[in-house]
């Protein structure tokens, strides 16, 4: 509904201001200069077939629409890891990076260090599914205002850290989620 209601508004207030905008147009010659691609169109330079490979074509109305979708993406996630018996929640995402560790063994930072880095290793050495986690190291302090049940019997452990980078990636939490978990019972069990 509200998806519903933003598209109506924002068709409204662009029909509204089309006068101001081709008055700008049209008089001062402003934003003329790229208003195709405003509007979707692929420009040309992209598509001569004087680059190697594919090109990928990214249309957004802005960074912050990208970066909202990519933050909910984000949201979701810690919702279901919240939830897990597998995972825990390092601390609540701002944007769309999402911090999180094993929790399916002993409470100490050694033991979240040496699963976060098998979780690591078994998900990039997975020939069929490979998952690329990266890790971020968590000071024991950070850890204890966060987690203090945790045992602080070192100076800090590695975490897992995933980007949710793109708007897309809302569309494949759930898998990336139960994959994840996978690799976390199978870190636990060792």
């Amino acid at each position: 509904m509200s998806y519903f209601l933003y598209s109506l508004l924002l068709a409204l207030g662009m029909l509204l201001s089309l006068p101001y905008w081709l008055y700008q147009i049209l008089r001062h010659g402003k934003y003329r200069k790229g208003l195709a691609e405003r509007m979707g169109r692929v420009p040309a330079r992209l598509t001569d077939g004087s680059r190697p490979g594919r090109v990928i074509w990214v249309h957004a109305v802005s960074v912050g629409e990208v970066l909202a979708a990519s933050r909910r993406a984000a949201l979701d996630w810690s919702e279901l890891i919240a939830a897990s018996s597998l995972l825990e929640l390092y601390q609540r995402p701002e944007l769309d990076i999402v911090c999180y560790f094993p929790a399916g063994g002993p409470r100490s930072l050694s033991w979240i260090d040496q699963a976060s880095a098998r979780m690591l290793a078994d998900g990039m050495q997975d020939p069929a599914d490979p998952v690329f986690l990266s890790t971020l190291r968590a000071p024991a302090g950070g850890f204890a205002r966060r987690h203090p049940d945790v045992a602080a019997d070192r100076d800090g452990a590695r975490i897992l850290r995933s980007v949710l980078m793109k708007p897309a990636a809302a569309g494949h939490v759930a898998a990336l989620h139960a994959r994840v978990e996978q690799l976390a019972a199978r870190a636990g069990a060792a």
